[in-house]
């Protein structure tokens, strides 16, 4: 086959901007009531006030306690609390006489993430607050709570009971103090979806959910494997005008039951048992798939959670199949690993998945060794001074390139694309095509992804897969030979 000479036509630019996610975590009554050593119904008695640092001041916080649910507590006791320097909700519900079911932990415990600084300060009380939403309402709110993210009610039992009512969060207190533990092994997080999260009225793109990881963490996994579909609204309950929008409906909830299914099998990791066993070999042929639009891989996700327990349990079971039409690169030696990681983890912010599909590197906790092995975490990553210049890198894969008209570019070829960073913020980037398409009289001789037929696929021709070459000096070239 000849080929004359080609002009190219397309210099194709696309935005390659990550898109943040808002998280929310909600913490169950159960996971409340685990972590707190003291459970008190309390009125603020007094409030006295520290000196401001930056809008902000500590206040001790003077309790005059009604009742004790958890733990033994004195008449009165004085907690530790940060906040803005206006915010007078506290001597307001002294005011109000405004009565609160608070969460207490030992000040010396200590609290992940917890400023060291904050020490001398917390631990100057014989307790503490849990965490940010250590306190529940059970009375009126006052002016200023209307200025302020509100504390539930409503909230969630660890079995997604949803409590409204002051009354039925105090019993329900009562009752999981009463059933808890004399020990929990700690707190267990979970993805919940939005269709779930939004039931107590708070939710975001990505919600979490925290409970006790004891045997009724066991019990939560079993129901979330065998009926997810129970703790979801019903697709006709949902709005829809038409036919496809009712389809779509009933096609987001089964996503959304599956993605529990998965976290199920992913909890049952700590109670391994002939039983759990089963439950779990059941699920090695569940056919939900996840794919990204444009891309052709899809992701067994229910089968991989359910394969991954039984690995690190060393059940002897056949792989089954976990993915399909991946179209990864899986690197050739380490210095490849390390560049690639790199490129994908400090430049590009991958997640898990999208290395997983780039460069074929899975299985519980491959990557994050890998990480470690490497030292590439987000505050080892190299600071850039303002003269350097701009930086270009190749574009990995495993994220389609394209924000928009995804269904043109199916299967993006990653040896066309590089990722040039904006210098305002680092972290944006924009891909290039160079060069997207190839045109020559003999027709579309060359495309960067799958969409129309080119001279090659007409004729069931699949082009080598190539690779930028990456020069110390920071430049890229990569050279395509088109001719049979």
């Amino acid at each position: 086959m000849k080929i004359l000479p080609i002009l190219v036509t397309a210099l194709g630019l696309t935005s390659g901007l990550g898109v943040a996610q808002i998280g929310l975590t909600h913490r169950s009554l159960d996971a409340k009531v685990a972590q707190a050593d003291l459970i008190v119904r309390a009125k603020v008695d007094n409030v006295v006030r520290g000196k401001v640092s930056e809008q902000r001041v500590w206040l001790d916080v003077t309790l005059k306690v009604e009742e004790a649910l958890k733990g033994i507590a004195p008449e009165q006791l004085t907690v530790g609390l940060e906040t803005l320097k206006g915010d007078e909700r506290w001597e307001q519900f002294a005011e109000a006489g405004q009565e609160q079911l608070w969460f207490l932990m030992d000040s010396k415990r200590p609290i992940p993430g917890e400023d060291p600084e904050d020490a001398p300060i917390l631990t100057k009380h014989a307790y503490k607050p849990i965490d940010y939403w250590f306190r529940i309402r059970l009375g009126p709110e006052v002016a200023d709570e209307t200025s302020f993210s509100r504390p539930p009610p409503p909230l969630f039992t660890m079995d997604f009971e949803v409590l409204t009512k002051p009354e039925e969060v105090v019993a329900a207190t009562r009752r999981i103090v009463g059933i808890e533990p004399k020990e929990c092994p700690g707190l267990y997080s979970f993805r919940i979806p939005r269709s779930l999260a939004e039931r107590v009225g708070r939710s975001g793109d990505a919600n979490s959910f925290i409970v006790p990881a004891d045997r009724r963490l066991e019990k939560l996994a079993h129901r979330l494997i065998a009926s997810p579909e129970e703790l979801l609204p019903k697709a006709e309950d949902w709005p829809a005008k038409t036919p496809k929008e009712r389809a779509r409906n009933a096609s987001w909830l089964r996503f959304a039951a599956n993605r529990l299914r998965a976290e199920g099998a992913t909890a049952l990791q700590t109670f391994e048992s002939k039983e759990n066993i089963e439950r779990l070999k059941a699920l090695l042929d569940h056919p939900a798939t996840v794919g990204q639009h444009g891309l052709e891989e899809k992701d067994y996700y229910v089968r991989r959670a359910a394969f991954e327990v039984l690995e690190k349990w060393e059940v002897a079971v056949e792989k089954p199949v976990l993915v399909e039409g991946r179209d990864a690169r899986p690197p050739k030696d380490d210095n490849e690993l390390r560049y690639w990681l790199q490129n994908m983890l400090w430049h590009h912010g991958f997640n898990h998945t999208e290395v997983a599909a780039a460069i074929d590197l899975e299985g519980e906790g491959v990557i994050d060794a890998a990480q470690d092995r490497f030292k590439i975490y987000w505050n080892t990553k190299p600071e850039r001074a303002p003269e350097d210049p701009l930086l270009v890198l190749p574009y990995p894969g495993g994220r389609h390139p394209r924000i928009g008209f995804l269904d043109g570019a199916v299967q993006p070829q990653r040896e066309t694309k590089v990722s040039v960073f904006t210098p305002w913020e680092e972290e944006s980037y924009v891909v290039v095509d160079v060069p997207e398409a190839i045109w020559s009289n003999l027709g579309l001789t060359y495309l960067a992804h799958t969409h129309v037929p080119t001279v090659w696929t007409k004729q069931n021709v699949t082009l080598e897969k190539l690779e930028w070459n990456r020069r110390a000096d920071g430049t890229l070239d990569m050279q395509r030979k088109l001719t049979t």
